[in-house]
């Protein structure tokens, strides 16, 4: 699609360039600010024919009505709980995002957590920098022969699982809104099952879901107690998905063997309540304890990826 007219598109995020350049060979004028604040946003927005975000920028209800031509929303990544999708509906506005872009990115970050957390690869650093050499100590786990349970077999729960097909694992997925094949893929077993059936039965959880109303909080004391005892929680997917008290409790029980996390309820550090610093100290402290600051789907190559997807679904929209 060319444009007929000179659009303009608003980049508030940091964006390969393939993506601009791309834009205005379509004909669009391309305003690229990836250091925009939310007030300025607000400023401005009016005059935009269409915009690109990520996480910084919610697009709701009161930012969409300073629009007056606003006729499409790219998102750089996946997860689109910031948008009101319902307004954005109602206004004809075009709401485009680019999960494939980063799935693979998002399933070797939790491999390499997993990995991390089980071969004690944090405690091996320590003790080489301490320079104690107790190997005993630091005797790791195989991932192979383990049953590992995914919630949520969209991009990334089934890249995750494309990822372990190399292993001899037995994988449980749920998805509540999603059909899912068992059945025998390379040397790893998936099975269909029910929440139930992954709590039953599972040492390592893996969740892969959207933040809705049904998913805020699903980790919570409830779930945790439902585990096995000593299972591993991973959460890529949404912060809010997360109780980390629970999350706390569960390891402090032994109840949780151990956690990787790489998205928080709160990341904004300079907004962090006392409350929420002691979590995150505790959490840090803890040797069966694995965290990264929101990057699973953070690499080179998921950046170029992204862009080539926003920008071929750019081209074909239709006006």
């Amino acid at each position: 699609m060319k444009v007929d007219s000179v659009k303009s598109i608003l980049i508030t995020d940091d964006c390969d360039h393939l993506l601009i350049d791309g834009l205005i060979k379509l004909g669009y004028k391309v305003d690229y600010h990836p250091e925009i604040t939310s007030e300025k946003v607000d400023e401005i927005i009016h005059s935009y024919f269409g915009i690109v975000v990520n996480t910084k920028i919610k697009m709701d209800k009161h930012r969409i009505d300073l629009t007056k031509n606003l006729s499409f929303i790219c998102r750089l990544g996946s997860g689109l709980d910031h948008f009101d999708l319902d307004y954005c509906a109602e206004k004809n506005i075009a709401v485009i995002s680019s999960p494939e872009g980063n799935r693979q990115a998002v399933a070797e970050h939790v491999l390499g957590m997993v990995l991390a957390l089980m071969i004690k690869l944090r405690e091996g650093y320590d003790q080489i920098y301490q320079q104690t050499w107790n190997r005993e100590a630091v005797r790791g786990t195989e991932l192979s022969g383990k049953k590992i349970g995914i919630i949520g077999f969209g991009n990334n729960g089934s890249a995750f699982a494309d990822i372990l097909s190399g292993f001899d694992v037995e994988l449980f997925i749920y998805d509540k809104y999603k059909t899912v094949e068992s059945g025998s893929f390379g040397n790893s077993t998936r099975i269909s099952c029910t929440l139930d059936e992954i709590l039953e039965n599972v040492s390592i959880i893996s969740f892969h879901i959207p933040l809705t109303h049904e998913t805020n909080g699903m980790i919570n004391d409830s779930f945790i107690a439902r585990c096995r005892p000593g299972t591993i929680l991973i959460n890529t997917s949404r912060g809010r998905i997360s109780d980390l008290d629970a999350i706390i409790k569960g390891l402090q029980t032994k109840q949780l063997g151990g956690t990787c996390l790489d998205v928080f309820p709160n990341e904004k550090v300079s907004t962090f309540s006392p409350e929420e610093k002691a979590q995150i100290n505790y959490l840090c402290a803890q040797k069966n304890v694995v965290l990264t600051p929101h990057v699973a789907g953070w690499t080179i190559e998921s950046k170029v990826k992204i862009a080539k997807i926003l920008l071929d679904r750019v081209a074909h929209l239709k006006f």
